[in-house]
Order: structure tokens, then C-alpha cells, then sequence
């Protein structure tokens, strides 16, 4: 597994609001896809198939970057961002096809 940190764009009835989370993935497509799973509140409906784009509801949700980051700037950012990774359950999203 890498270390990346995703940026994501969320859009909610004319409003713009951005997110950082840290995920760990086997690449940076994967990375993007767990950040928006993490980050829907639902089921999400994808875009295309690269899943770097989905909708749930009213809100649609996109990856903005996906940067890689070396295990002492991973944990620093889990610190300081989220105190749990987006793939910390990452079997339990894989089993459901992501």
C-alpha cells in the first residue's frame, strides 16, 4: 500500500465546499475512489469508470488531486487531518466493488 493525500470538491445546491483526507491505496485511482466513498453519505452513483467523480443525493463529489507522501508526512497529516484513514476498512469497500 501507498500513502496519499486526496483533495476532494463537493458540490451542495450551488454551494463549494473542499476536503483533505489521508488514504492509503495500491494507486492513485484507488486513493481517489476510497476518499469519495469515505466522504458520501450514501450509495454513490459514478460518473464514468474511472470513479474519480459520483453523486449521492443533492451532492456531488470529485477529486480535485491526489498527491503521494512518504510514511513520515502520512502520519503526520493522519494526525493533524483525520485521525482515521478513508482505507482503514478498506476490505469491507473492496467487497463491495469498488
Amino acid at each position: 500500500m501507498n500513502n496519499y493525500v486526496v483533495r476532494l470538491i463537493m458540490y451542495i445546491a450551488g454551494y463549494e465546499k473542499q476536503a483533505v483526507t489521508c488514504v492509503q491505496a495500491a494507486s492513485c485511482d484507488e486513493a481517489g475512489t476510497l476518499a469519495l466513498i469515505g466522504e458520501c453519505h450514501n450509495d454513490p452513483e459514478w460518473d464514468d469508470d474511472s470513479k474519480q467523480s459520483c453523486w449521492d443525493d443533492a451532492m456531488i463529489y470529485v477529486v480535485a488531486g491526489v498527491d503521494e507522501v512518504n510514511d513520515a508526512e502520512y502520519e503526520v497529516l493522519c494526525k493533524h487531518i483525520n485521525y482515521l484513514p478513508a482505507s482503514h476498512k478498506i476490505d469491507e469497500l473492496l467487497s463491495k466493488g469498488v
